[in-house]
């Protein structure tokens, strides 16, 4: 039997003498201090601490958590599409978007396929930076089974979806689609009818629910968290098409696209299955009752909570203004008179004084006028504010400035929305305060006010000829030098006078300057996409 191997030599047995005996120490030590109870405090609220365990052990290389000393990231990874997949979803989106197909039976023969395919992978698609669109182009596609099985994919994610990059997209895009759907359904329809529906999608039943429930059951998943979906930048546009789509506001108006819009649409329109009769989306739609409820619910919760210096401060939010300029829109023309004279409504939240003499609302008021992003919610507020209320803030704030105003970039365009209001007199009493300001917004080429006095002038029935006046003025009275002075060629006069600008061909700089002058469209507020 082979020997232990050992040192020889006293030293050696007393070296490991003096090792095992301070191993000794340190576990009695250790021992020790597992075992003392801890000194008991004065203070009731003393906890003792817990003692933590985990695979690793608790040694002194580990480090545990305070409460709360690190958010905890709870957004899903739904997985990734494979280099196949992706390959196979990337040629089907280029196939759809050529739009080469011999007949509609082929096109849509294709498009189930490419759902079949999709099968299981939906949530993959649409939080895929290079797939998402594809998803978006089959929801905008697809029939209206088909679409109920798409909500039935996309139902228990709707809060983790509507906040993802590339999946948020897919959520506006689906509900844009339903609100058709809905009202089609509202409308009682044939035996006949029903049966053309189709009930299953690869074998597999469709929700018998109607297309309105599975909208009130995504929006009562996002429920309790609309205080911090308003400022979230990509959920926001999700709560802005779910009010337009309660209130049954027309889709494609331009107004309301505005007030949607995220990025460049797509050119799906002409892709469209038409297999299933459905309303233009450019006309007002017929919701069920329970929308209306479904409503005032979603605005009551959206502004339960929140005072009135976090809602004021939301108005030159770039993310949450927008949200509160749709508030405002369907609280104001969805929900009754009666609602502006609610404490509770948004509009007295943000201005709860019947008279603005020295007050806050008036210094709110003051400083939307000036504010790019808080100017588009005050427009919002002057248009559909009642008449009471708008004359209140006209006479008070808005009828011995508007002179100034008009001149004003910004406040312009307040001035064109209150200028759609007036009454006869009071536009030509504004008219003539206006007039003084013409030489100078001549020169900058703010002509929207002016384009505005024209247009009410005439409906109106006022006077028009001293605004004629002051703009032959301005421009002056022979005809050349005006057309100059019209198209900005002044300038390029200027810098070579042996040059005629009339005579020569326009040059770029030129149609820019002709552009910024009478076409230039205001910046609207839309959401940075790369996707």
């Amino acid at each position: 039997m082979p020997r232990e191997k050992q040192k020889r030599g006293r030293r050696a047995e007393a070296k490991k003498e003096r090792e095992n005996s301070k191993r000794k120490r340190e576990y009695d030590n250790a021992d020790t201090e597992a075992t003392k109870r801890p000194k008991v405090q004065d203070d009731e609220t003393y906890a003792a601490p817990v003692h933590q365990e985990n695979a690793f052990g608790n040694g002194d290389d580990y480090i545990p958590l305070e409460d709360g000393a690190a958010p905890v990231d709870d957004t899903p990874f739904y997985g990734l599409l494979d280099s196949d997949e992706q390959e196979y979803f990337s040629r089907a989106s280029q196939t759809l978007e050529l739009n080469q197909f011999e007949n509609d039976e082929d096109r849509r023969t294709f498009i189930d396929s490419v759902l079949e395919e999709a099968n299981g992978k939906e949530l993959k698609i649409a939080c895929s930076q290079s797939c998402s669109r594809l998803m978006e182009k089959l929801i905008s596609m697809s029939s209206a089974s088909q679409l109920k099985h798409l909500f039935g994919k996309f139902t228990g994610h709707f809060l983790h979806l509507v906040q993802h990059r590339f999946a948020s997209h897919c959520c506006e895009r689906l509900f844009l689609r339903a609100a058709p759907i809905v009202a089609y359904e509202t409308k009682p329809r044939t035996k006949k009818q029903a049966d053309v529906e189709e009930d299953k999608i690869d074998g597999q039943p469709v929700s018998n629910l109607p297309m309105a429930d599975l909208v009130l059951n995504a929006i009562s998943e996002l429920e309790g968290n609309w205080g911090y979906l308003l400022t979230e930048s990509f959920a926001s546009h999700t709560i802005r098409v779910l009010l337009l789509i309660l209130a049954g506001e027309p889709l494609d108006n331009a107004s309301n696209v505005a007030m949607i819009a995220s990025q460049k649409k797509e050119n799906v329109e002409s892709l469209k299955s038409r297999s299933q009769p459905e309303p233009s989306s450019a006309e007002k739609r017929d919701v069920p009752p329970v929308f209306k409820a479904a409503l005032e619910k979603m605005i009551n919760d959206l502004i339960t909570g929140l005072d009135s210096t976090y809602l004021r401060a939301l108005a030159t939010h770039p993310v949450g203004s927008p949200v509160l300029q749709v508030l405002l829109t369907v609280e104001l023309t969805h929900l009754g008179k009666d609602r502006a004279k609610d404490p509770n409504s948004v509009v007295r939240r943000l201005i709860p004084d019947d008279s603005l003499e020295d007050t806050d609302s008036a210094t709110f008021i003051n400083g939307l006028f000036y504010d790019p992003v808080g100017s588009r919610l005050l427009e919002t507020l002057l248009r559909y504010v009642p008449g009471k209320f708008f004359k209140m803030i006209y006479k008070s704030m808005i009828r011995e400035r508007i002179g100034s105003l008009s001149r004003n970039e910004v406040a312009s365009y307040v001035v064109v929305r209150v200028l759609e209001r007036l009454s006869k007199e009071d536009l030509q009493a504004a008219m003539g305060l206006i007039l003084r300001e013409v030489p100078s917004m001549v020169e900058r080429s703010r002509l929207n006010v002016i384009k505005s006095l024209i247009e009410r002038g005439k409906l109106r029935g006022t006077n028009l000829t001293p605004l004629a006046d002051a703009l032959k003025s301005a421009y002056g009275a022979e005809s050349l030098s005006r057309l100059k002075k019209i198209l900005n060629l002044d300038e390029a006069s200027k810098e070579d006078p042996a040059k005629s600008a009339i005579d020569e061909p326009i040059s770029s700089t030129t149609y820019t300057q002709i552009y910024r002058t009478f076409m230039r469209p205001r910046v609207t507020h839309e959401r940075l996409s790369c996707c």
